[in-house]
């Protein structure tokens, strides 16, 4: 398939006549060669006969499809051999090549900004603490209570708050673990301008400053692996959610990377867990950067074309750390640890 791009006002018969010149000939035409492999002395390639498409036929073509009239054409190109004596070609032909060509004009537009897109680099390293999450859920589905013992069949899906269902992504399932490697990158496309069904048009900056992207912590059902993903997940059970805001991709160049906590679903909680931190049960290593190092400069280059003020929704964004204020007032962490599971191997000694 051969495209060309040309102004609307140049003439396609021009550019075929300038792309396909044949000096010595009347009105020139396309090239075609037809090569013989030989094995014997020697393997070589050698050019047997040649033949020649008119261009006045393709200009004809242009013609007839302007007027609607024709599209698809058969040519039976007569070839003409090489002689073995030199590298001249007799006049007879020696056979038809058939040569069908299709000719279609489309008008292409100037590619809009709402066109123009980023992707989200979003990396899923590994999950740790899942035995905690399987043992809250086996309390409501006692078909999870032997996976809390052995380990859990897990992966996670991802879902930007701002795009459809539809686009959902999920990792691969790691069987039997409470701490799974994971090791899953994707990319997730975004444009730059949103424009939704009711006609407003928003830019991505200025939906990223209050977005999440949902990442859900689940249990594959040995019944639901060869199941569609709308399938799977309302077969299988949800061990915990982990919600990062979307906002520090505008403020930090490095874009977002550490350790979150995975909470248990409302419907799993046991009414006991009344404190928040009763209802982290594991954790989730992950990172999520632009995936081109100008990215972020494009998303607010596009919000402030379209009046968003990134200066007063982000703050001062041109430090990658994390900067603290320095009259900023010490915080007190307490940290309690009432059990602590050990498996058995690591702690019995050898012998």
């Amino acid at each position: 398939h051969h495209s060309l791009l040309v102004p609307a006002d140049v003439p396609v018969q021009r550019l075929l006549v300038s792309a396909f010149p044949a000096p010595g000939a009347a009105g020139g035409g396309i090239q075609f060669e037809v090569w013989c492999r030989y094995y014997c002395p020697n393997v070589r390639d050698q050019l047997v006969a040649k033949g020649t498409l008119p261009l006045s036929r393709l200009c004809a073509m242009v013609t007839m499809q302007h007027r609607e009239e024709l599209g698809i054409q058969t040519f039976n190109l007569p070839l003409v051999p090489r002689t073995d004596s030199s590298e001249e070609f007799q006049l007879h032909s020696s056979g038809l090549l058939d040569v069908r060509v299709r000719y279609q004009r489309s008008l292409k537009t100037p590619a809009a900004p709402t066109a123009q897109a980023v992707s989200l680099s979003i990396q899923i390293h590994r999950a740790a603490g899942l035995q905690a999450a399987a043992r809250a859920v086996a309390q409501k589905n006692p078909s999870v209570q032997y996976y809390a013992g052995v380990g859990v069949n897990a992966y996670v899906s991802v879902h930007v708050s701002f795009l459809p269902e539809a686009e959902t992504h999920t990792t691969p399932a790691v069987s039997r673990s409470f701490c799974p490697e994971f090791q899953h990158h994707l990319q997730v496309p975004c444009n730059l301008i949103i424009r939704k069904s009711s006609g407003e048009t928003s830019s991505l900056g200025e939906l990223l400053q209050s977005a999440n992207i949902i990442f859900s912590v689940y249990h594959q059902s040995t019944k639901s692996a060869t199941e569609t993903l709308a399938a799977r997940t309302s077969r299988d059970y949800l061990l915990g959610t982990v919600t990062i805001p979307t906002r520090d991709l505008l403020r930090r160049r490095s874009g977002i990377m550490g350790w979150y906590p995975v909470t248990i679903s409302k419907d799993s909680t046991p009414s006991q867990r009344s404190n928040i931190m009763q209802t982290i049960v594991g954790g989730l290593e992950l990172s999520i950067t632009f995936a081109h190092q100008d990215d972020r400069e494009r998303v607010l280059e596009a919000a402030k074309l379209l009046g968003w003020n990134s200066e007063e929704s982000c703050g001062d964004s041109g430090d990658d750390s994390d900067q603290r204020e320095e009259n900023a007032e010490p915080v007190i962490i307490s940290i309690s640890a009432p059990r602590v599971w050990l498996p058995v191997h690591c702690v019995l000694l050898a012998g």
